[in-house]
């Protein structure tokens, strides 16, 4: 991965997690690799005491396009496939609640992020595979 490549997606990623924790979120773990394929963040919902596996898809606000776009048949495969291996891994992480998969799709307003709040767009789909 190109090293401005990951510069963009931990930016994304990091506009997620204060979303997410906002919400109510423990952030447990970020970029978690299970095998080839990568796990963004997984936290806890502290509410409800569930594991969730958060893939975080973001792009700059084009028109007729949206970050959700970007979660390809194809990612949700290997994103469904990863959390699956974890959490059979790490049974405990899992306890009585469960686990489940959602997605955070973020379109930043500007180049310039200087408040998440206010320069981008954070739309959380909550259990996309169910």
């Amino acid at each position: 991965m190109k090293k401005d490549t990951k510069k963009v997606g931990d930016a994304y990623e990091k506009v997620a997690c204060q979303y997410l924790e906002a919400k109510g979120y423990k952030i447990l773990l970020r970029n978690i690799y299970v095998g080839r394929d990568e796990i963004d963040i997984v936290a806890r919902e502290l509410d409800s005491g569930i594991l969730v596996f958060v893939e975080v898809k973001g792009l700059k606000n084009f028109r007729n396009f949206s970050s959700e776009q970007n979660f390809s048949f194809n990612k949700k495969r290997k994103f469904t496939r990863a959390c699956s291996l974890f959490a059979g891994r790490h049974n405990g992480l899992i306890g009585d609640s469960g686990y489940r998969l959602d997605l955070v799709a973020i379109a930043m307003k500007s180049s310039l992020l200087l408040d998440w709040r206010d320069d981008c767009d954070v739309r959380h789909y909550e259990n996309v595979l169910a």
